[in-house]
């Protein structure tokens, strides 16, 4: 028989060489990385275990959804020893975490999956299309502007924090219904990502005006997974990385929200994340849609009390769900799955992967 536990983050020290054996084993991330994972991060997970063979984390983000500041767990680390795989011990931990994140109220999760049809079956629906892109330093030709300086986040002063961190948060909220609520303790961790992968976060200032970051990290080539940047200042803000980090070559960017520029080589489109709803009940009242009344009548095998059938009014002030019986409606069948597609589409994201 297969066992398991939940772990929460102040017992961690019972289970922390097994899962970090267990990482090292299924992942192929660098011992910097990983000392940094189990020092940062993993100390705030929740971690579900089975018989030291396999594991699933949880790690807490605070997110704006839709105007309302939400805890919602991200799943990764989820992996098992390859001589144990197949035979059911990570079916057993997401379905137990799926019902572990509805016990605790949440009202949806979020992951990066190594394939999406792993996680279909948990009804898992693609999130977030994203263009990833690259761009050569070589075809740069603009020189370093005079107004431009760049800064180590680490470095900045209490008030200059301020400042970037409210630059930062306005331009997610001003663009998207859904993203990672930046503070001073995700910069932190943010940072010492980074330099696990010998890299950093960089501020750029337009005189005393924050103009964006990058987070980067170098190897071969120097990855960007997260820049936040003023479109009209992308150019001086790349002279000026390159000024500081005197890299030339090409530069990769996993996402481009906030770029549209000539120099960017883009590549196609795709789905960055998988999201599930874990309630409907918590998760219906924030969205903001289209005033539209339906009766539907959704199917959830996982999780139990989504299965049902449901009145619920969209509307842009804030919407409502209501489970009803039959009463006479014509009732549109769904899997929570489905459901969640039709929700999902309809919000725009700012996610990543950071774990």
């Amino acid at each position: 028989m297969k066992n398991f536990r939940c772990v929460e983050p102040k017992h961690q020290d019972d289970i922390r060489e097994q899962c970090i054996n267990l990482w090292k084993n299924n992942f192929e991330d660098s011992e910097e990385y990983t000392e940094y994972y189990f020092e940062h991060r993993w100390r705030e997970a929740s971690t579900f275990m089975s018989d030291g063979v396999s594991m699933v984390n949880l790690n807490p983000y605070d997110l704006n959804f839709c105007g309302n500041k939400i805890r919602v767990h991200y799943i990764v680390g989820v992996c098992t020893e390859a001589s144990y795989r197949r035979l059911g011990y990570m079916d057993m931990l997401l379905r137990e975490s799926l019902i572990y994140l509805r016990d605790k109220g949440e009202t949806f999760t979020y992951l990066m999956p190594a394939s999406e049809k792993i996680y279909i079956p948990y009804d898992f629906t693609g999130i977030y299309p994203v263009k990833a892109a690259v761009l050569d330093t070589e075809d740069v030709k603009g020189s370093l502007s005079e107004d431009c300086i760049c800064k180590e986040y680490m470095s900045l002063s209490d008030n200059d924090k301020e400042t970037f961190l409210e630059f930062v948060n306005k331009k997610l909220e001003k663009q998207f219904d859904c993203y990672v609520v930046r503070d001073m303790h995700y910069f932190e961790s943010l940072y010492y990502g980074a330099e696990s992968e010998k890299g950093d976060v960089l501020t750029f200032w337009n005189k005393n005006r924050c103009i964006g970051y990058f987070y980067y990290f170098s190897g071969d080539q120097t990855e960007i997974p997260e820049c936040i940047v003023e479109e009209e200042d992308f150019s001086d803000i790349i002279s000026a990385f390159i000024d500081k980090t005197e890299y030339n070559g090409v530069l990769s960017f996993y996402e481009t929200g906030f770029i549209d520029n000539q120099f960017l080589n883009y590549k196609d489109s795709h789905n960055y994340l998988m999201a599930r709803i874990i309630s409907l009940e918590k998760f219906i009242p924030m969205i903001k849609r289209k005033h539209e009344e339906i009766w539907v009548d959704i199917s959830d095998d996982i999780i139990s009390s989504n299965s049902g059938k449901w009145h619920i009014i969209f509307d842009q002030n804030g919407s409502s769900i209501e489970k009803c019986g039959d009463s006479g409606k014509d009732f549109n069948k769904y899997s929570i799955s489905e459901f969640g597609k039709m929700c999902f589409d309809c919000i725009k994201f700012s996610l990543n992967e950071l774990v």
